[in-house]
C-alpha cells in the first residue's frame, strides 16, 4: 500500500512544479527546481517495493532530468515497467519448472504415500525438512494404526522438528482415543448381547490391537493381553469360529510370555490346518520365543513344501531351512 500511497503524492506535487515554472519569475523557477525534486525523490520512494532494485533510481532519475510535466508521463512508465513481472531466464531448450506452493505439495505427497503399502517410503519422507510433506507422512502412518506405525510416530517426539513433533504427539493421543472409544463401544455390545459370539470376538479384536499397537507400557500392555485372552476364550465357548480365534488367542499367550499354552493352541490348530501359512508363521515365532533354534530348523525344513510361494511364511521357513542345511 505505501507505493500507490506515495505515488499519490508525488503527482500532485509534479503538477505544482510545472504550475510554478510557469510563472517565469526567479522566485517560482526556483521554487519549482525544490518541488519537482521532492517530487522526484517521493517517486522514487514509491519504487522500493516495485521487482528490481534498480527501478527506484531509474524512475527517480528520469522523473529528475525530463521536463515538468514530460516528467510525470516518464515517471509513470518507469513505474508500469517496475510492476510489470520480470521473466527468468533459463538456458535453450530446459523446459520450465513451476514452483510448487505447500499445499500441493503436500496433497501430492500424501496421494503418493497412500498408494504404498510399506513404512519405508513413509519414513523417507519424514527425513525432509518440509514440515507439509512431514504432516503428509504422518497422516499417512495414522491410516496403517499397526505397531511398526506407532514406533516411526513414537520417534518423531524426539524430531528436530517442532511441527513435527506436534503433529506427531496429536497423531497418537488421537489414535488411542479412536481406540479407546472403539473398545468402550464393543464393551457395551459384548454386555448386552453376551453370548453373542460376534460381539465377544469384537471386544478381544480391539483389545489385542490396543494390546500389540505400542501405545502402551508393559503392565497396561499385559492388562489388555489378559483381557483379549478371556474375550477370545468367551467368543469360543459362544461358538466363534476355532481357527481365527484360536490362532488369535495364540498370539494373545505369546504376547504375555506363555509360551506352553500357545504352543498347545497352535499344535492343535496345526493338525487342523496343515497348510494355514499364519498357523505356521506363529508356530516358528513361538518356538523361537522358547529359544530352541535346532527345533526351528527342523520344523521350517519339514513345513517349507507345503507353504504357498511368496508368502512370508515360506520366506521365513525358507530362510532357517538354509540354515540348517549351513550349518549341518
Amino acid at each position: 500500500m505505501m507505493g500507490p500511497l506515495l505515488w499519490l503524492v508525488s503527482f500532485p506535487l509534479e503538477t505544482a512544479a510545472g504550475w510554478l515554472l510557469l510563472g517565469g519569475s526567479p522566485g517560482r523557477i526556483i521554487a519549482s527546481v525544490a518541488v519537482h525534486a521532492a517530487a522526484c525523490c517521493v517517486f522514487g520512494c514509491s519504487l522500493l517495493r516495485a521487482r528490481g532494485r534498480g527501478w527506484p533510481m531509474v524512475g527517480f532519475t528520469l522523473s529528475l532530468v525530463v521536463f515538468p510535466l514530460a516528467g510525470m508521463l516518464a515517471a509513470a512508465l518507469a513505474y508500469a515497467a517496475a510492476a510489470l513481472p520480470q521473466p527468468r531466464w533459463r538456458p535453450s531448450g530446459e523446459p520450465e519448472v513451476r514452483e510448487e506452493d505447500p499445499l500441493s505439495r503436500a496433497r501430492r505427497v500424501e496421494i503418493s504415500l497412500l498408494e504404498e503399502r510399506e513404512v519405508e517410503p513413509v519414513v523417507d519422507v519424514l527425513r525432509e525438512e518440509d514440515p507439509e510433506a512431514k504432516r503428509a507422512a504422518i497422516e499417512r502412518l495414522a491410516l496403517r494404526r499397526d505397531s511398526e506405525a506407532i514406533r516411526v510416530l513414537r520417534g518423531l517426539l524426539h524430531d528436530p522438528s517442532p511441527e513435527a513433533r506436534l503433529f506427531a504427539s496429536l497423531t497418537l493421543s488421537r489414535l488411542e482415543d479412536e481406540i479407546g472409544k472403539e473398545i468402550l463401544a464393543a464393551r457395551r455390545d459384548a454386555e448386552r448381547a453376551p453370548e453373542d459370539p460376534a460381539a465377544r470376538e469384537r471386544l478381544a479384536d480391539l483389545y489385542l490391537e490396543y494390546a500389540l499397537s505400542g501405545l502402551l507400557e508393559d503392565a497396561a500392555r499385559d492388562y489388555y493381553l489378559r483381557m483379549a485372552c478371556e474375550e477370545y476364550e468367551a467368543a469360543l465357548r459362544a461358538g466363534a469360529g476355532k481357527g481365527r480365534n484360536g490362532l488369535r488367542l495364540a498370539r494373545a499367550h505369546l504376547g504375555l510370555g506363555e509360551i506352553a499354552q500357545a504352543a498347545g493352541l497352535l499344535d492343535e490348530l496345526g493338525r487342523e490346518r496343515p497348510d494355514d501359512p499364519e498357523v505356521h508363521l506363529l508356530r516358528m515365532e513361538t518356538i523361537f520365543d522358547f529359544g530352541d533354534l535346532r527345533e526351528l530348523k527342523t520344523y521350517a525344513r519339514r513345513v517349507l513344501g507345503r507353504l504357498p510361494e511368496g508368502s512370508e511364511a515360506r520366506e521365513l521357513a525358507g530362510w532357517w531351512a538354509g540354515e540348517a542345511e549351513g550349518g549341518a
